[in-house]
């Protein structure tokens, strides 16, 4: 947050700070549950619910940081839209029981997979204009399968296990050198 709270008019910087944010609160809340561990008592029920409302708005923040290091005006509407439908999401999440919207899951799923594949078309359009972008589009396409299976690794279809958290720890990286070099250029 401290890139964007120096330069303002730097949304890009916010959005890769939720990023940041998102991926901390998933750490704590998966794998190892670590929150959990500090908090035992913590209510299950409102555990999912977080769960949820963090893994939901993920692909929308990685939309947004990618519009706002572009800016095309056609990619800004596709993000509205996309973001409309997560707002769903998280809406469906917080007012419904966890029966509900857990077994909405797939649904969810396929939405986030939609979402990463729009990704992937901004930056390939990135890529066409500007340096450094190979890397963030090929990491991006780690953190697809890496997403895919995890998915079906919590759908016990394949026997593997949960990695999607460390290859996003790479996306940050690769997001931290775009940032780097675009502010050293300014």
């Amino acid at each position: 947050f401290f890139i964007f709270f120096l330069r303002r008019n730097e949304w890009s910087a916010f959005w890769f700070a939720m990023l940041v944010t998102i991926a901390f609160v998933r750490t704590l809340m998966v794998g190892e549950r670590l929150f959990y561990q500090a908090f035992p008592d913590f209510p299950l029920v409102l555990g999912y619910k977080i769960e949820y409302l963090d893994f939901i708005p993920l692909t929308t923040v990685f939309l947004l940081f990618l519009y706002n290091l572009d800016r095309i005006p056609m990619h800004g509407k596709i993000v509205k839209v996309y973001a409309m439908i997560t707002a769903v999401e998280c809406l469906l999440v917080s007012f419904t029981s966890v029966y509900f919207f857990s077994s909405l899951l797939p649904l969810f799923i396929v939405v986030m997979i939609a979402g990463l594949i729009i990704a992937l078309a901004f930056m390939i359009n990135l890529m066409r204009k500007q340096q450094g972008y190979k890397l963030l589009f090929v990491v991006s396409c780690f953190v697809i399968i890496a997403a895919v299976n995890d998915v079906l690794y919590s759908l016990q279809i394949i026997n593997t296990f949960f990695f999607a958290h460390y290859v996003f720890a790479l996306l940050l990286l690769a997001q931290s050198y775009i940032l780097a070099s675009r502010f050293s250029k300014s």
